[in-house]
This record gives C-alpha cells, sequence and structure tokens, in this order.
C-alpha cells in the first residue's frame, strides 16, 4: 500500500537559495476534429508521459540541518522496495545500491556569499502570511511565503515597500555550506546537489512505500528537503 503524502514544500522560485512552495507542468494536448460518423467523440487526444501534469511534494524538510564541523545532523536512510536506487547527482556522480545512507558534512566555501533582503513578519499561521503576500502582490510587489523557524515574507532587497507595511532588512554573510555525504562502506562521497533518486519498485520512507522519481535539493535555509515526483493521477489516487 502506498502512503499518504505530506503536502509540505516543493521548490518553485528562487530567492537567495531556493525557496519553499509548490510546482507543477501541464500542457494540454490539441482537440481532434469532430467526426459525426461516431456516436461517441473524443474531443482531447490522450496526454503523453512527458505532457503529464507532475507534482513535487515534500516528504521531508530541514535535512542537515544543524550540522557543525563537529557533529552532522541526522543520517537520511533511504531502502528500496524491490530493485535497486540510482542515485546521481548534478556532477554526473552515480551510485547503484538497494539502500542509500547520506549524511551531511559543514563545507567552507571559496568565496562568501551575501544575502539581503526584506522580511514582514513573523506570522502566526501560513493564512495570514498569505494574505500579505496577495496585499503585496496587488501593489506589484514579488513576495514569497517562507518558514525558516515562524512564518515570514520576503521581499527582495531594494524594492520600496509602502510605508504602513512593518519591513525589516536582513543580511547575512554566508561562509559554508551544508553538503550532503554518500557513506559507502569503502568510504565517503561528498556530493553536489540537486541529487536525483530513481527507484524502479520504489522506495520505505517513514513507515510508506513511495514510488518517486525522487530529489533532494538544498532551501533557502541551509538545509535539504526531500522531495517526490509525483504525477496527477498518482497523487489523486493516494
Amino acid at each position: 500500500m502506498i502512503a499518504s503524502k505530506l503536502f509540505f514544500s516543493v521548490f518553485c522560485v528562487s530567492v537567495s537559495g531556493l525557496i519553499t512552495g509548490c510546482s507543477f507542468q501541464y500542457q494540454r494536448a490539441p482537440s481532434q476534429p469532430f467526426d459525426p460518423k461516431n456516436k461517441v467523440s473524443k474531443p482531447f487526444r490522450e496526454l503523453k508521459p512527458e505532457h503529464a501534469v507532475t507534482f513535487l511534494v515534500g516528504l521531508k524538510p530541514y535535512l542537515g540541518k544543524g550540522t557543525s564541523e563537529i557533529k552532522p545532523a541526522s543520517v537520511l536512510f533511504l531502502q528500496s522496495a524491490g530493485k535497486s536506487l540510482l542515485l546521481k547527482d548534478s556532477l554526473g556522480m552515480e551510485h547503484k545500491s538497494v539502500d542509500i545512507n547520506l549524511s551531511w558534512r559543514k563545507v567552507p566555501l571559496l568565496i562568501p556569499k551575501k544575502l539581503e533582503r526584506q522580511v514582514v513578519g513573523p506570522f502566526s499561521s501560513f493564512e495570514s502570511a498569505q494574505r500579505m503576500a496577495e496585499r503585496l502582490r496587488e501593489k506589484g510587489i514579488s513576495a514569497l511565503i517562507a518558514h525558516p523557524k515562524e512564518w515570514e515574507v520576503w521581499i527582495s532587497h531594494g524594492i520600496e515597500v509602502p510605508k504602513e507595511i512593518n519591513v525589516l532588512p536582513w543580511t547575512k554573510s554566508i561562509t559554508s555550506e551544508i553538503r550532503p555525504v554518500l557513506q559507502k562502506a569503502n568510504g565517503e562521497i561528498l556530493l553536489s546537489g540537486p541529487l536525483k533518486i530513481e527507484a524502479p519498485d520504489g522506495l520505505y520512507f517513514n513507515g510508506g512505500r513511495y514510488l518517486g522519481p525522487f530529489w533532494l535539493k538544498a532551501d533557502a535555509y541551509g538545509s535539504w528537503t526531500f522531495i517526490e515526483e509525483v504525477p496527477l493521477p498518482r497523487y489523486l489516487q493516494e
């Protein structure tokens, strides 16, 4: 039995790094001409797999959070439900196994990054943050909802905001980043994200079986999110 999904956060927009949200892709098929000889006419052709709606569903956020030079955060363990899992990183490294162990490492950056934005909040709920974001968008201001610790609305640095809205400037210099590390019997491999994980027979995670494919992507909070890519028909069945 396939486990139900936690419809958490999925990547959609980049603001000084990736921020969470929900995204999908859809392409409508061209219509067919009506044939009067047929009693039943099909107005649309069947969608090909590459044209189907797909959702990116966050299964577990904030992975690697709290990793220091001395102690890493909890390991991410993935176990196949059948055939071997295939992990690929952004630099072309591939690893095939029935189970995958990923730990975390704090890695110094050769060139520090300076992050700047404006923050409205905190808010007590997603709904209240959403109302503020919609209010800003009505004024032509691009606003994104974030949840680093509490609900906030983020606005790009340098954009003028109405005086009646209380905005706080936020600046941070990043000198290191958290990266996933593949644990193998004969050593470790430092990986570069995003990571893609293919599971021909699905995998077991958090007490359930998920079909995938899967992604591991960095977020705007310095941590990572484990994501499942779900076609619409499967999403509606669960």
